[in-house]
């Protein structure tokens, strides 16, 4: 569902007292420059997002995007992406690996995105997102709990 940026800027005014971290996505930062202002008066940091459901990017947009989103100021870039195939899994995850000292969550979606939320995971992304309750909120994501025990079962198999 999409809202338009007023809807959304006064959406981010009545909770932002509350937050612990604000996820603005990168398209928006124009139209969201106050709330972007707003979190840092208020020192909330804030997250630039970027989804992309019909492929992978290429790389080298990838590393734009970050760029982008750190010349903003955010304190870190997610990247969520369509994954259909192992080596758009290999994209995310050099990515990830090769986020040069700024903060990155990246993760898959559609038919790959277990695996990849995985593999990101292992790979050092900073944040991920499974859901809580009956349906996923985005296509491919794992519902919390399992999210977590993959994860974990990942590290301790890395010992």
């Amino acid at each position: 569902m999409e809202l338009p940026a007023l809807r959304r800027k006064k959406m981010y005014e009545a909770v932002v007292d509350e937050a612990a971290l604000v996820d603005i996505e990168l398209s928006s930062l124009t139209d969201l420059a106050d709330t972007v202002r707003l979190c840092q008066n208020k020192n909330v940091p804030w997250l630039a997002s970027y989804h992309r459901f019909d492929a992978m990017p290429l790389p080298g947009e990838l590393i734009n995007l970050r760029d982008q989103a750190r010349g903003a100021g955010a304190a870190l870039f997610k990247v969520a992406a369509m994954v259909g195939s192992d080596g758009d899994i290999d994209v995310l995850e050099d990515f990830q690996r090769a986020s040069h000292g700024f903060p990155v969550s990246t993760m898959g979606m559609g038919p790959l995105a277990a695996v990849s939320r995985v593999r990101c995971a292992l790979a050092g992304s900073i944040l991920n997102y499974g859901y809580i309750g009956t349906a996923p909120t985005a296509p491919g994501q794992w519902p919390a709990g399992q999210l977590r025990e993959a994860i974990h079962d990942g590290l301790q198999g890395k010992s």
